[in-house]
């Protein structure tokens, strides 16, 4: 583990990340980014014991984004913000694609790629003082992290539209009517909120919630015959799995059900 091993915890199957790093003003780093990934990485296998992800930030912040001071003392800026880049979405791809629900904990800022980060999450949820910029216009650069994909997916492509090329912020309740905030609760209660859900989740199949990802991410290029065909498939699977046959006889029998996937 890197200097960042603080960052990661895992408490009752739910995986907790901090994203910012508070030493460089709630920034992302290099190595708080490659320990998330590894843990990560972890839950893809059969025998992790991880059913939920909660993301936060550190110290009233989700991230401020990239360190803009390092991007002004590179040598060669196109070229290190290039390499951050495919850094930054070897993160964001592990983000979409663990296989368990990932829930955004949205305390105050979340900037360029902390915007990013909130947009690949599962389930935002935030507050009155939550706030999201894009940020990356104010410093003469296009959003990376997905952002362009996402964001218009999230709050529809006029309103994309104008908060990226106007660098406008959207605050608190006007981000949950908007659909970026997708949990809107007192400020006090963001990470208990997020730490409640994903234990909500955990209870539930492993294989049924990566299940139902695959079936959302899938429908994004699908035709509807297409995605038709898709979930008659995925259902029959999970119908003959462990978790399937667990749950059906649960429901039958009237208790509550003992996943083990």
């Amino acid at each position: 583990m890197s200097e960042f091993s603080s960052s990661i915890s895992i408490c009752n199957g739910v995986l907790h990340a901090v994203v910012a790093d508070p030493r460089r003003g709630n920034s992302l780093s290099g190595p708080l980014m490659a320990e998330v990934v590894e843990a990560l990485g972890e839950t893809n296998g059969d025998t992790s014991d991880v059913r939920a992800i909660v993301i936060t930030g550190a110290d009233g912040t989700f991230c401020n984004g990239g360190d803009v001071r390092a991007f002004a003392a590179a040598d060669s800026p196109g070229g290190y913000v290039g390499d951050l880049a495919t850094q930054f979405h070897t993160f964001i791809r592990a983000l979409v694609h663990a296989p368990v629900p990932v829930i955004a904990a949205v305390h105050g800022w979340a900037a360029g790629a902390g915007m990013s980060i909130a947009c690949a999450c599962d389930v935002i949820v935030g507050g009155p003082s939550t706030a999201f910029l894009p940020a990356y216009p104010g410093i003469g650069l296009s959003p990376d992290g997905g952002m362009t994909w996402t964001l218009p997916r999230l709050i529809g492509f006029a309103r994309a539209r104008d908060l990226l090329l106007t660098n406008s912020p959207l605050r608190g309740e006007d981000a949950y009517r908007a659909g970026l905030i997708t949990r809107f609760v007192d400020d006090t209660n963001i990470l208990s909120t997020a730490t409640a859900l994903a234990t909500q989740a955990a209870a539930q199949s492993r294989q049924s919630a990566t299940a139902i990802k695959n079936l959302l991410w899938s429908a994004q290029f699908s035709t509807f015959d297409d995605q038709l065909d898709r979930e008659a498939q995925s259902i029959a699977t999970c119908a003959a799995s462990i978790d399937g046959r667990e749950g059906v006889r649960a429901f039958v029998q009237r208790r509550e059900p003992n996943f083990t996937s």
